[in-house]
């Protein structure tokens, strides 16, 4: 007979008071998105547009992970915030595959595969583990996507130098990221998940995340004919890093997706450690309040039906 999960003795949802998550259903137009929508800079770009290749199964993953234990929640708080958390991460999925398949009529069309093979490595993974370590890789996922969107949204002046359409994009990905960022771990935990499945989930979520970003980026590179353009490389890799040390030496923030990525794994290791120990609701109030953002949240509603995912 198989045994009931065990029960937290802790609130089921850690969501805290004043954060909703808002089901907001864009459908973005990058038609007249630039090559370079990140300030012209091919670079940066580039590096972008290889993370974002990933969320569309990366998605799918996750909500799959998370859905198939929403009967087992029986704290109304968390069961509804796994209804809206699926619900948004539909729309990002959605949003993302669009922006996808633009980028493969543009002559990027080699993406295709290393879409494919993500799907396919996903779909291995869903058939090789056991559906309860899914969902604590699903955990692990959520916690990197939100550091990336708390990283993103931190820093105002790469946002600023974005495409229009980039830029909501990204906004509008990066606060659902942040409002949800507790919900995948909260199921896990009130299923009983512990520490240790946690950190075992991170610790092959990560390098395959590094492995196919890099991956994808060194290709679009290529195909954009600047893999061996040193001025470039000599600028993103020294001439920006050093400016990174200089920031951090004066007390500011290092620019860059990945620069909080050691201090958000430190954390996610600890025994006692939940998303929300890094309180971003002041960050999301700020960025919600984006006019654009704000004309989606107007126009969502709590019970949307998410996209296929």
């Amino acid at each position: 007979m198989k045994k009931a999960p065990k029960r937290s003795a802790r609130p089921a949802s850690g969501t805290p008071e004043g954060v909703s998550l808002n089901v907001r259903r864009p459908s973005f137009d990058f038609g007249a998105l630039p090559r370079y929508w990140c300030g012209g800079n091919p670079w940066k770009t580039h590096f972008g547009t290889a993370l974002m290749l990933v969320f569309p199964s990366g998605e799918r993953f996750v909500v799959q992970g998370v859905r198939r234990y929403r009967k087992a929640i029986t704290d109304p708080k968390l069961a509804e915030e796994v209804d809206r958390f699926c619900a948004q991460e539909g729309f990002h999925s959605r949003e993302h595959g669009k922006l996808n398949r633009l980028l493969f009529a543009r002559g990027f069309a080699g993406l295709a595969r290393f879409e494919k093979l993500q799907s396919d490595t996903l779909k291995l993974m869903g058939r090789i583990f056991p559906e309860r370590f899914q969902l604590a890789l699903s955990a692990s996922i959520e916690h990197l996507t939100s550091s990336f969107g708390h990283q993103a949204l931190s820093q105002r002046e790469e946002l600023e130098a974005m495409h229009p359409v980039a830029r909501e994009l990204l906004i509008w990905h990066a606060i659902e990221e942040m409002e949800h960022k507790s919900v995948a771990f909260d199921v896990h935990r009130a299923l009983g998940g512990g520490q240790a499945a946690r950190v075992a989930g991170l610790a092959l979520v990560v390098p395959m995340v590094l492995v196919v970003t890099y991956a994808i980026f060194l290709y679009l590179l290529a195909a954009d004919r600047r893999l061996f353009d040193g001025k470039m490389w000599k600028a993103e890799l020294v001439d920006a890093q050093l400016a990174n040390l200089r920031r951090i030496r004066a007390g500011e923030r290092a620019i860059g997706l990945f620069t909080a990525l050691p201090r958000d794994v430190a954390a996610f290791l600890r025994p006692s450690f939940h998303p929300w120990d890094l309180d971003d609701r002041a960050l999301i109030a700020d960025a919600a309040s984006y006019d654009p953002i704000a004309e989606l949240a107007r126009r969502g509603v709590a019970n949307a039906t998410p996209a296929t995912v």
